[in-house]
């Protein structure tokens, strides 16, 4: 696939996640509902519903997250991708998602309130599934 191609994915990607919505709609016009996440956070699934769910909560818990991307690595011949990312935001815990259930911390650290700069990694390997239509 071409670099062009795969940066295009890529950052939409990563618009996705930044965006103040989660919205299901235009993830599927980047994402297949087949994707996989191979090493999914504690507590999701490495699933396409796995990945929404946790995007809601890290809107709920940083409403201010923002990924910076900061450095892109393009494999054309193995169509993968690899960003560098600063990542901020501020942790304020998340609301309840379903009644009953205390959400005021994210991955066992209370809520804070205080502010995070990290950065971290993102690798994607793209797939393309081709679909022939044959008229009869």
């Amino acid at each position: 696939m071409k670099r062009d191609k795969l940066s295009e994915i890529a950052t939409s990607v990563l618009e996705w996640l930044n965006a103040p919505e989660i919205d299901t709609t235009s993830l599927r016009t980047i994402l297949s509902r087949a994707v996989s996440v191979p090493y999914p956070v504690p507590g999701t699934e490495g699933s396409y519903e796995g990945l929404v769910d946790l995007t809601r909560k890290c809107r709920s818990a940083f409403p201010d997250y923002k990924m910076s991307l900061k450095k892109l690595v393009i494999d054309e011949s193995g169509n993968t991708v690899v960003m560098l990312v600063n990542l901020t935001g501020t942790q304020t815990g998340y609301r309840p998602l379903s009644r009953g259930t205390d959400n005021s911390e994210w991955m066992g650290i209370p809520a804070t309130g205080k502010k995070f700069d990290t950065h971290g990694f993102m690798k994607m390997k793209v797939f393309f599934l081709s679909v022939y239509v044959v008229d009869e």
